[in-house]
């Protein structure tokens, strides 16, 4: 993803992501919730370059901090490293398909929720850890959409 074309549709995902953040982030099924920012993020990483990924984390953790109305490094800085990890991981060689998707879904929750909870402890670590696996399975299944939107808009050839 190179361009302005590709900037372009990250920054309207991002933003779109945003928004339905805040207009259904309080939906809650079966005690879990999706995390739209981090899905949005999550797979768009798959098809960036390590800065690109990084840039990413950034834009959604500083969205994600500022509809949070909470002290925004947090979010910045564990969306930051997570977006890197996951543009790295994908620039490593693994054959992008359906099942990166999956694992950039659920890694991506996981890995910036870990980093998270050490940075801002929750009140009660194991419900925030109960609530963070059940939004990485709904993440990971969501995930399967997404890639296929971005794989077809993104990566026409491949």
């Amino acid at each position: 993803m190179r361009g302005w074309r590709g900037a372009l549709i990250c920054v309207f995902t991002i933003y779109i992501a945003a928004a339905a953040e805040e207009s259904f982030g309080d939906w809650r099924l079966l005690g879990g919730r999706t995390d739209f920012l981090l899905l949005a993020m999550s797979v768009l990483c798959t098809f960036a370059s390590r800065r690109g990924g990084a840039l990413l984390g950034f834009s959604a953790g500083w969205l994600y901090g500022a509809l949070d109305g909470a002290n925004m490094w947090q979010y910045v800085a564990s969306r930051t490293l997570g977006g890197f990890a996951i543009a790295w991981l994908a620039e490593s060689g693994i054959v992008r398909g359906y099942l990166t998707a999956v694992v950039a879904g659920v890694f991506g929750v996981i890995f910036c929720q870990c980093i998270q909870m050490f940075l801002a402890p929750p009140p009660v670590i194991g419900h925030f850890l109960g609530d963070t696996i059940r939004t990485a399975a709904y993440n990971g299944v969501l995930a399967i959409l997404v890639y296929a939107v971005f794989k077809r808009i993104l990566d026409p050839r491949g």
